[in-house]
């Protein structure tokens, strides 16, 4: 077999996932091992560096706040832009982390894949990934959710009094939920494909007492008032985004 034929055999064999682009990039990863400026990035249990990548959309969580952003592909050629993270506070260690994978994503020229591990590299920057598990969907029913995210304008935000925004939806296909000085409850159904609907919501202002409103009541209204669409996806209840506005809760620990 001539030279040139061999050589578009192997590559053939080898299969397209060991070429970069973005097709073969797409997926959700998590960090096992990292440099930047020579220092190993020093990974702590239970505050994970993840990144997403969805063409060339991109997400993930850094020990402590989610980010989002874009990618610049080109070949094997990838640049992180625009990333924008949540404001979350945890402790030192946790944010040190945190600082240091930023850096790191910032110098980060080039991305190769194979199989199960996707390399990012730069000047002074390695970041070994594998392939993160997929996450089995949280029960819907007889869970307490609690608010995680607000989304508004494509920014997400983060702050430490979401905790008491809470909801959860029954068997009897009655739903309830309380926000600051608000309770609201309706029904809700769920088709085949796993998309819930929640109807009838009736919204009830009720006194504070000593405690303040929430900083997200305003929005919360603003999503749940005449009803909302919402999905379970993976440990995340995402409420489809109204006039803007996007909510997504996590099962309360």
């Amino acid at each position: 077999m001539p030279l040139r034929s061999a050589l578009v055999a192997l590559l053939l064999l080898t299969g397209c996932s060991l070429l970069p682009g973005t097709g073969g990039l797409d997926g959700a990863w998590t960090l096992v091992s990292g440099t930047h400026d020579g220092a190993r990035l020093q990974l702590i249990d239970n505050a994970p560096l993840t990144l997403t990548i969805e063409g060339t959309a991109v997400s993930g969580h850094a020990a402590c706040n989610g980010f989002s952003g874009s990618a610049t592909i080109s070949g094997s050629q990838f640049r992180l832009g625009d990333l924008a993270s949540t404001m979350m506070g945890c402790d030192p260690p946790i944010m040190a982390l945190e600082s240091a994978y930023h850096a790191a994503l910032g110098a980060v020229r080039e991305a190769r894949r194979s199989g199960d591990r996707l390399t990012l590299t730069g000047d002074g920057v390695e970041l070994a990934y594998t392939r993160t598990p997929p996450t089995p969907d949280a029960a819907l029913v007889e869970t307490d959710w609690q608010l995680e995210t607000m989304l508004t304008g494509g920014a997400a935000s983060n702050a430490a009094d979401f905790d008491r925004v809470t909801m959860r939806f029954h068997a009897d296909g009655t739903v309830e939920g309380t926000a600051g000085c608000l309770t609201w409850n309706g029904s809700w159904t769920q088709d085949p494909t796993g998309s819930v609907a929640v109807t009838a919501v009736l919204v009830t202002e009720t006194g504070c007492g000593p405690g303040p409103a929430v900083s997200a009541e305003d929005a919360v209204r603003s999503v749940v008032e005449g009803g909302f669409g919402a999905a379970v996806e993976g440990e995340r209840l995402v409420l489809e985004p109204e006039e803007g506005i996007g909510l997504e809760f996590r099962p309360a620990s």
